[in-house]
């Protein structure tokens, strides 16, 4: 479809919606991570404070170029606060709770 093809004047209309629908979808604590490049994460950054997102996190590759950005729902207690990518982290074979084989 042309609205998935077609980003707008500044190429983020895609990524707006997104912010949008992971505004009202994400659990209070949860991380909305994105790929992004250029300064797209300047761009943004009103966008993810409208919706209500904090916390921004970025990430860049080893050129220094932006790569992605995270940021969090406020938690229902806002005394909790923690690095965005602290609680993401990759299921190996051997990640689950009673430690049994998966």
């Amino acid at each position: 479809p042309v609205a998935a093809l077609d980003g707008g004047p500044d190429g983020l209309d895609v990524v707006r919606r997104v912010i949008d629908a992971a505004a009202r979808v994400l659990a209070p604590g949860g991380v909305l991570l994105v790929e992004l490049g250029g300064e797209q994460d300047v761009a943004l950054a009103p966008d993810l404070d409208h919706a209500g997102f904090t916390e921004p996190w970025t990430w860049h590759d080893d050129e220094g170029d932006l790569m992605g950005l995270a940021a969090r729902r406020p938690p229902l207690n806002p005394g909790l606060s923690c690095e965005p990518c602290a609680s993401i982290r990759l299921l190996t074979p051997l990640d689950n709770r009673d430690g049994r084989q998966m």
